[in-house]
């Protein structure tokens, strides 16, 4: 179930996922342009001497999945971001979704070693 909401040119559609027991909150924003962005925020590092070992895990999974993008911003949250481009014309909602959905199967994959991190 999506919850839908607008803003100016902007359509942003927020939901949920279930990464091993855990639910985390998605979102898909559409706005005029040919990309279609999926945002959805993984974990939080609370502890700072532990960005090394972050980064390193980040920077193998960016070269493992070319189409995902994971980050940690300044606060220490982890995301990750998928890009799918398409033009309105071309733009197909049912392959979008099952892309997304196996991308989401193989962060799940991949989920324990933030963990890992995280409550070392």
């Amino acid at each position: 179930m999506f919850e839908k909401t607008q803003d100016g040119e902007m359509v942003i559609f927020k939901s949920s996922y279930t990464f091993c027991n855990e639910q985390k909150v998605f979102i898909i924003i559409f706005d005029n342009s040919a990309y279609t962005q999926v945002l959805c925020r993984l974990a939080r590092l609370d502890n700072p001497a532990k960005t090394e070992k972050m980064l390193y895990l980040l920077n193998e999974l960016n070269a493992k999945y070319k189409q995902l993008k994971f980050i940690i911003d300044d606060e220490g949250n982890v995301d990750f971001s998928i890009d799918y481009v398409a033009l309105d014309e071309d733009f197909n909602c049912q392959l979008f979704l099952a892309i997304v959905f196996s991308i989401f199967k193989n962060v799940e994959s991949e989920y324990s070693k933030f963990m890992r991190i995280i409550w070392a």
